[in-house]
């Protein structure tokens, strides 16, 4: 049978998301169009060389729009001439809202059927406190959100932001981008749930909390926040370990000083997952945060959470069933999420980890590609 000419707009290559491509390309004749061959804020290696589908580069014009960076992606002539094509996928974020209007708009003078993928959300822009970008940005994603024939969105949050903000019709949205591939989880899991409860007892009388993420200013991962507010509110008896890197760490250890932490610097594979495994909680104090893949991995591991309301993978989250959401904001909130996992019995901190691993489960590849199945459907 022949196959659906389908074509991706994405922002760059993902080990996230080309496990997707992927699964998807099995199914769909898929090309993959990246606006760039990579974020330099990002510490990812991933591998095109497994891509199972053609993959092209846009050329990339950098320019300035009231006052801030922007880059103008050009997709290759031969794709957008490309006949026969059944559907056009886009990737909507603010790093390449210009390029994703401009092609947005291409495909729908020609008639195509456009699906928008979205991960907007009430707290992120992408510009900072530029208000006149920001009116820009606004505007734009109206434009692409209008001429879209469906629309799939990371979760409910930006689902029911699109219908307020925007009018978008909730039927026209297709919830479920989030799903954390399988392939990048170890290939030991099961051999790491299993020790994690051979040694739950140990783990939730060790109160070891573990914080993953990027360490910068903006957007800011909140660590500074759950160190101050450990300090603070003089919350005893818990440590820190630290995975992840950047340029606020030696500030964020000269606050530290005085509590029980440990910044192991960028781990990856086996010398995360260990750590990870053997802690009694994620810590995800993000200020601000399209999603959060640490979750979906922490929840695969059957680690309960702790997220901030601030971060849009709160939704995995079900309070008191695998973990709690806070105000990173609030200082009263943030402690009592922190005290609540501390001090729980053994008993239902037993529950509350097998739920957490139950949880993963709606998060997972299939979630993802579904939602694109259900877009790209006649």
């Amino acid at each position: 049978m022949k196959k659906e000419k389908i074509i991706i707009y994405h922002n760059i290559p993902a080990p996230y998301r080309i496990p997707i491509f992927n699964a998807l390309a099995d199914d769909y004749d898929l090309t993959l169009v990246y606006y760039e061959k990579e974020d330099k804020t990002r510490k990812w290696t991933e591998n095109l060389s497994i891509s199972n589908h053609e993959y092209y580069f846009c050329k990339n014009i950098q320019m300035k729009i009231f006052g801030k960076s922007v880059v103008i992606s050009i997709p290759p002539l031969k794709i957008l001439l490309r006949k026969n094509i059944s559907s056009i996928v886009i990737l909507e974020n603010p790093s390449n809202i210009i390029s994703s209007t401009i092609i947005t708009i291409y495909y729908n003078i020609i008639r195509k059927k456009i699906i928008t993928w979205t991960g907007n959300f009430p707290t992120y822009n992408g510009y900072e406190k530029n208000s006149a970008m920001i009116k820009v940005l606004s505007k734009l994603q109206e434009i692409i959100y209008k001429r879209s024939h469906k629309i799939i969105v990371y979760g409910k949050y930006t689902k029911d932001l699109l219908n307020r903000k925007f009018n978008i019709p909730p039927e026209k949205c297709i919830i479920g981008t989030q799903g954390y591939p399988e392939t990048l989880l170890p290939e030991k899991i099961d051999d790491l749930r299993k020790n994690r409860e051979k040694h739950i007892k140990i783990i939730h009388a060790e109160n070891r909390f573990c914080f993953i993420g990027y360490l910068r200013n903006y957007p800011n991962k909140g660590l500074d926040k759950l160190i101050l507010n450990i300090k603070n509110n003089k919350i005893k008896n818990i440590h820190i370990d630290v995975i992840g890197d950047g340029p606020q760490r030696s500030y964020l250890e000269k606050i530290s000083h005085g509590i029980n932490i440990h910044f192991h610097g960028h781990l990856e594979g086996d010398e995360k997952y260990n750590i990870l495994s053997r802690s009694k909680a994620l810590i995800f104090p993000s200020e601000t945060d399209s999603w959060g893949w640490v979750v979906n991995e922490s929840s695969a591991l059957n680690v309960p959470i702790l997220c901030s309301e601030k971060a849009m993978a709160k939704e995995i989250i079900e309070e008191h069933r695998n973990g709690r959401i806070f105000d990173v904001y609030n200082e009263k909130s943030f402690t009592e999420a922190i005290k609540w996992i501390r001090d729980i019995s053994i008993n239902e901190y037993i529950k509350i980890c097998e739920y957490s691993g139950e949880a993963y489960k709606n998060y997972n590849q299939n979630h993802a590609i579904n939602a694109f199945r259900s877009a790209l459907k006649k």
